[in-house]
């Protein structure tokens, strides 16, 4: 359960910064 969620909480942090990266750089 824990390897699950810490790969989706990954998964959910790339596909966050593709969608804003403005906001990673900032």
């Amino acid at each position: 359960m824990r390897t699950s969620r810490s790969k989706r909480h990954s998964t959910s942090t790339l596909s966050y910064n593709a969608l804003i990266p403005h906001v990673s750089v900032d």
